[in-house]
């Protein structure tokens, strides 16, 4: 039993804001749609909501990411968050199977996220998703809960979706220290990132370039996002002073496995695809920091995913984060 002991206060570590720490958690939502292309189809809808802390030095979070990733003497914050991700193909209304079309799939999960932010400027972070894809992700229910809100018509071919399998996906990104290209009133800087994931849902390798053109330029990069994105860190130090800014990016990747496209890693399914190796997202939007309270609105262009896909999509962004 005493061998257990170190466990479970690691366990508990991850779950409950050390009472030392210094600044109070961030509360963050995002909700992406593709109402902004009035397409409702393949990635049609994701959201998440992630609490960031910083962790205690010296405390167990700190001390697992020292042993995992090396704190370097910076500062370490972790996130706990749910979320949801919902794919449906082109036409709604047929109750067959639609071959040449995205797969009816959904994703329910819950995130743990470990961020270094390094002396140097760098920051890391290493991520874990654990969840379900299927019946059981509650996507179907979703999505014709928010079409009855609306006055939308139901969707009636969730009976081929993806079917019932438990998943995981590992990630590990690092953000570069920001190259600054001008300082002043108004500055602006660059900032390339790279990362790889691995597991049963998503497996790929992602290189990606952000500037940013602003009042109060903020280390950590981007907004929040729901995977896979360029994603940012929801959390900011506290009592920095506010500022805005707008940014632009781009990130490719090379995708080895796509669970929402190819399927089920263990079973078959109905509808599958063979998914695109080389995905690309372009992304532009603003982000506006005051009060302790943080709002962005991203737009965002995602090339083609499988083979059959006959256009590019188009989805929005919108983010809220708040300390409490």
């Amino acid at each position: 039993m005493h061998r257990l002991l170190p466990l479970a206060a690691l366990a508990a570590g991850l779950f409950v804001t050390p009472a030392a720490a210094q600044e109070r958690a961030v509360w963050s939502g995002v909700f992406e749609n593709d109402l902004v292309s009035s397409t409702d189809r393949n990635y049609t809808s994701g959201a998440e909501i992630t609490r960031a802390a910083l962790a205690e030095r010296g405390g167990a979070v700190h001390g697992l990411a020292e042993a995992l990733m090396g704190a370097d003497g910076g500062q370490v914050v972790y996130g706990l968050g749910i979320g949801q991700s919902i794919f449906t193909p082109q036409d709604k209304r047929a109750t067959e199977p639609l071959p040449d079309q995205h797969p009816y799939a959904g994703w329910l999960y819950l995130k743990g996220d470990l961020l270094v932010a390094r002396t140097s400027g760098a920051r890391d972070r290493l991520g874990l998703q654990v969840g379900v894809i299927g019946p059981a992700s509650l996507a179907e229910e979703t999505q014709n809960f928010v079409h009855d809100v609306v006055g939308a018509p139901k969707v009636e071919g969730w009976d081929n979706q993806i079917g019932n399998e438990p998943g995981f996906t590992v990630s590990f990104e690092r953000q570069f220290p920001p190259r600054r290209l001008w300082d002043g009133a108004v500055s602006a800087d660059i900032v390339p990132t790279a990362g790889v994931a691995a597991g049963t849902i998503l497996t790929q390798a992602s290189l990606g370039l952000t500037a940013r053109f602003g009042l109060n330029l903020p280390d950590h990069l981007m907004p929040q996002r729901v995977k896979p994105a360029l994603a940012g860190t929801p959390w900011w130090p506290e009592g920095g002073a506010g500022g805005a800014y707008l940014f632009v990016g781009t990130e490719g990747r090379a995708v080895a496995r796509n669970a929402f496209i190819e399927g089920r890693a263990f079973s078959g399914d109905v509808v599958t695809q063979d998914a695109e190796t080389w995905v690309y997202d372009i992304q532009a939007g603003g982000v506006v920091t005051v009060w302790e309270t943080q709002v962005s609105l991203t737009y965002v262009r995602r090339s083609e995913e499988f083979a059959d896909q006959a256009r590019a999509e188009q989805f929005a962004a919108i983010g809220l984060a708040r300390r409490f």
